[in-house]
């Protein structure tokens, strides 16, 4: 009798018992030199492992040995082997040999150490016995350890054996392992287990080589240089096999790498091994089975057995699952099935090389009626192509096209157009019209030209709602060329030739859907005041408002709260998109609306989902787009470093940047410039980005550019450029009635102004400008600079324009003036303290308690601070104050819990600047009464920037600022006298002034 095999595996950390003579049959598998350890897999092991058990199962030469043995090898604990084979259904066999894999790390074990002796009446109550001899068993093993069962599948389902392996797993101590290798996954038995997560399963999938485990691979086996088409090559071929790919190596002599990607390969070696292992042995009737259901690309028993007039497929295919014999099982009822695809290559080259096409063709156009009359047209098509039935497929096409491009199933229609000859691609509209919408997911310039053809050729035919669709489907692949829509015009002239809102039948057709869709999204871009938009976009809103040219015209319409509504419409019904394609420009507008909003997390968040999308779908026509979205964003929300980051990508990808994305790019670094204050660069950025906007001959985005082309010029002060191209920014945006555009443009000027002294326009800008922002609530906006931004908000308070919409934009922006505008008491301050008459603390517009505002020692240090000036007041001064019977550590030790009093109270971040020798009260978050009267006094009093009106109006802004004394209901301190007589001797000589000039 053979004995089963079993191995110890000694990790490097195990203790150093001497190691025992192992015999080669039952040694660890050794790692060959073109063996490559894949640590993500080890990864994975550990991972499961650290939940409970491992099952890996996997078709055979799929790696699991080799993964376990690499595992056995790191693992931090001693690691046994136990090769399974036929022989262990034996459970004679298996308990007299199981205990020796042990023995040369427990040698204990070897006298017997009371472990049970299996008897004839142990039989008939298996699992009683072998639950007290794994206890047994493992309670003579202390420690952690682990132990691999390799072959499972050896092992036959009706085997007691099964059973009681399930015992043996849950006798394992806690703290110790088990992994088991087979090629099925577990049976019924341990599906307990599996529930309440005891085994950890690891299925085939990851067991798969990725591309770039196959390029190490490769390494492994002496291939370098250009890599990349033969990774492409292998991963496709294998499916990530590792003895596919093992084989398929080498032929690394052969060059396979430089050959033609299409040609068909007789990997003989690889087939021998299919034949001589699997083919060779069956009969002729079983092969014709596999060589038939090799011509479809999945398995449907049924099927094969009508058209072969037999029966018996479905049990036969289970039994080749079963197996694991390259044949994989689709579904629970044993319906559907697939074969390896190097197995199913293999099958069909046999089927070319002896079933002739006399007998084979029906056989396809037969299964072809199958799976047309199951509504799967896809499969159809292909064994139509297959069948070289060319006009069949190409009315299969005719017929299912609208189906698959609403589906997104743009790949499967290029396939196919690759394919069929091409002069019947040629000589048909509706495949071309179909193949030309696929091609703009990928190839915009080249749909172009395909859709051209199918237009001519349908306008030959007098087709006119041919016509009409491949007209539409110009305009949208136009668009998404994004370079120069002026293109689209003599299309869009057609269009409106042929069709009008008003009567256009509503009824959600195909065609009627795809023209009403294509006008709006061409009008919204080209024609944005064309009188007819909004009767097309009210078409899309009636179908659902599932297209993106809703979102774009509210975007650039300001109609924020609109685009919100919409994208949110979207979402709830993002099932219903099956396109891809018009997801990726959905999902682009709303990156748009986040730039728009400031909102830079949301904003990468939908560009770190877009990718994942284009990764999965390979549409990459919005890639690049996304990254300057980004960067736009990220920059106009002050995040330089993540800014820098996607015009790096941008940078990367500027090959494939349209003509759209490359002026964007040339906006977004005139951002960039200002903000570093470099306006010679920011010049030169401004005017290519303004070059390409005209050619582009989008109005809405050319708006944009001509704003913030008047911008630099502000900035340069260049005044006479900049109002001439405010000025333009005026008139572009009154044609589409855009409030957005002229809001900004209105407080740009008002900016301007300020600069210049010239207070009246100012004003009178300010006004417009923040009113518009009030009616329509904008509080964001892109081409506002910090400092800007901070200007126009004082500005606005100091003049009294739209006070409490100017402290919800100062609140949404949270500037941080570097000269603080103290002499507001109407900016939004977290703090506000009144010294003047009284005193108080105002925190978020809130008086606080009375008991805060009792004379306490944090309010007294408060107190004064501001005496004492408010910034940089020296700590040791403080401390004598207070403290002046103390010694410097006790002074320093009151301080410190005083001040944390103080800030406990305040309870606003930062209000208190402390160093180690100085405190100061933040000017930039607190507010302080008499620092405004100080500000306002100094104004008024400065006779050389005024004249005597001017004086005698600053006057009368400072004198109501002084409400009394300086701390009048506080205890005579000495510490408060001379900022108090200050302050006093200040009114006193406004008050002098005030006389003085009314005498006058």
């Amino acid at each position: 009798m053979k004995n089963a095999q079993f191995t110890l595996v000694e990790s490097s950390k195990a203790s150093s018992a001497p190691r025992p003579v192992i015999s080669p049959k039952t040694r660890l598998p050794e790692q060959g030199d073109r063996i490559l350890e894949r640590q993500r897999l080890i990864d994975e092991l550990t991972a499961s492992a650290g939940k409970g058990h491992v099952w890996i199962n996997g078709p055979p030469g799929a790696g699991k040995t080799v993964l376990a043995a690499g595992y056995a090898r790191q693992v931090a604990m001693p690691a046994f082997w136990y090769d399974l084979d036929p022989l262990d259904a034996d459970v004679v066999s298996f308990f007299s040999t199981l205990p020796q894999a042990f023995i040369p790390r427990f040698p204990s074990i070897a006298d017997g150490c009371d472990l049970p002796k299996l008897s004839p009446e142990d039989m008939l109550a298996l699992p009683v016995f072998a639950r007290r001899f794994f206890r047994s068993l493992f309670l003579s093993m202390p420690g952690k350890w682990l132990l691999v069962l390799d072959n499972f599948q050896e092992i036959p389902e009706q085997s007691p054996l099964v059973h009681l392996l399930q015992i043996c797993l849950g006798e394992i101590p806690v703290d110790c392992r088990a992994i088991i290798l087979s090629r099925k996954p577990p049976p019924a038995v341990f599906s307990r287990m599996r529930v309440e997560g005891k085994i950890q399963v690891i299925d085939p999938a990851p067991l798969r080589f990725t591309p770039a485990e196959i390029g190490k691979v490769m390494s492994l086996h002496g291939i370098t240089g250009e890599q990349e088409s033969c990774i492409h090559y292998l991963h496709k071929t294998t499916a990530g096999w590792a003895a596919g790919l093992t084989l398929l190596l080498k032929e690394q002599n052969r060059e396979i790498c430089a050959r033609d990607q299409g040609e068909e390969f007789d990997h003989q070696e690889l087939f021998d091994y299919f034949a001589g292992v699997i083919f060779a042995g069956l009969g002729e009737q079983e092969k014709d089975r596999l060589m038939l259901a090799a011509q479809f690309p999945e398995i449907r028993p049924g099927l094969i057995d009508r058209l072969q007039k037999t029966d018996g497929g479905k049990a036969y295919f289970l039994r080749l699952s079963r197996e694991s014999f390259f044949t994989y099982r689709l579904d629970n009822q044993g319906e559907l099935f697939q074969f390896h695809p190097l197995f199913r290559q293999f099958l069909r080259q046999k089927a070319k090389a002896v079933m002739p096409a006399a007998v084979l063709t029906p056989l396809l156009e037969q299964a072809a009626n199958s799976f047309a009359a199951d509504n799967r047209q896809t499969e159809a098509v292909d064994l139509l192509i297959q069948a070289k039935s060319w006009n069949r497929a190409a009315e299969h096409i005719r017929k299912n096209g609208a189906v698959m491009l609403d589906q997104g199933r743009f790949k499967t229609l290029l396939r196919w157009q690759q394919a069929l000859p091409q002069q019947i691609v040629g000589g048909n509209p509706w495949l071309l019209f179909f193949f030309g919408v696929a091609t703009t997911a990928f190839d915009p310039l080249q749909a172009i030209e395909i859709l051209k053809k199918s237009f001519s050729l349908f306008q030959k035919e007098n087709d006119t709602t041919g016509s009409l669709l491949a007209c539409c489907s110009l305009t949208n692949s136009i668009i998404n060329h994004l370079s120069e829509l002026p293109a689209l015009d003599p299309w869009l002239d057609f269009l409106e030739e042929q069709l009008d809102p008003r009567t256009l039948p509503d009824d959600g057709s195909f065609a009627n859907s795809t023209m009403a869709a294509a006008i709006a999204r061409a009008l919204v871009l080209r024609r944005p005041d064309h009188p007819d938009l909004e009767l097309w976009l009210q078409r899309i809103v009636r179908r659902g408002g599932m297209h993106p040219a809703l979102i774009t015209h509210y975007l650039w319409t300001g109609r924020f709260p609109e685009a919100r509504a919409a994208l949110d419409n979207i979402y709830a019904h993002k099932d219903r998109i099956g396109s891809k394609l018009l997801l990726s420009a959905i999902k682009a507008m709303e990156v748009q609306y986040y730039l728009i909003m400031c909102e830079p997390d949301k904003c990468i968040r939908v560009i770190e989902e877009s990718l994942q999308m284009m990764e999965e779908t390979g549409i990459r026509v919005w890639e690049v787009h996304f990254f300057i979205l980004g960067a736009g964003c990220c920059l106009n929300c002050g995040r330089k470093k993540e800014a820098a980051g996607y015009l790096r990508l941008m940078e990367q990808h500027i090959d494939r940047a349209r003509l759209l994305e490359r002026s964007y790019y040339h906006v977004v670094k005139t951002l960039e410039a200002l903000l570093a204050e470099d306006l010679v660069a920011a010049d030169r950025h401004q005017r290519s980005a303004l070059d390409m906007a005209e050619k582009i001959g989008m109005p809405s985005y050319f708006t944009w550019c001509w704003y913030g082309s008047a911008l630099v010029a502000v900035f340069q002060q260049n005044y006479t450029a900049a109002s001439t191209r405010f000025e333009r920014v005026f008139q572009l945006a009154a044609a589409p009635g855009n409030p957005w555009f002229t809001c900004q443009a209105h407080l740009g000027l008002a900016y301007m102004h300020r600069h210049k002294g010239e207070w009246q326009e100012m004003r009178h800008h300010l006004q417009q400008g923040f009113f518009l922002a009030r009616k329509k609530n904008y509080l964001t906006f892109f081409f506002f600079l910090p400092k800007m931004m901070e200007t126009l908000a004082v500005a606005a308070l100091e003049e009294n324009i739209e006070p409490t919409f100017v402290r919800r934009f100062i609140v949404r922006w949270n500037p941080t003036p570097v000269d603080p505008p103290v002499h507001l008491d109407n900016w939004p301050w977290p703090i506000k303290i009144f010294t003047l008459g009284r005193f108080s603390i105002l925190r978020h517009g809130k008086k606080l308690s009375p008991a805060v505002r009792a004379k306490n020692k944090p309010i007294q240090l408060l107190q004064a601070i501001i005496a004492l000036g408010g910034r940089q007041v020296n700590k040791e001064r403080l401390a004598d104050i207070f403290w002046p019977d103390s010694n410097g550590d006790e002074q320093a030790a009151a301080l410190k819990i005083t001040l944390h009093r103080l800030r406990q109270l305040l309870q606003v971040k930062g209000a208190i600047i402390q160093t180690s020798t100085y405190l100061t009260l933040n000017p930039r978050i607190c507010w302080v009464d008499c620092w405004q009267f100080e500000r306002l006094a100094g104004r008024a009093l400065d006779g050389d920037n005024l004249d005597q009106q001017g004086r005698s109006i600053a006057i009368g802004k400072a004198l109501p600022a002084y409400q009394g004394s300086f701390l009048a209901s506080s205890e005579e301190e000495a510490w408060i006298f001379p900022y108090r007589q200050r302050l006093q001797q200040l009114f006193e000589q406004l008050v002098n002034d005030y006389g003085e000039a009314l005498s006058s």
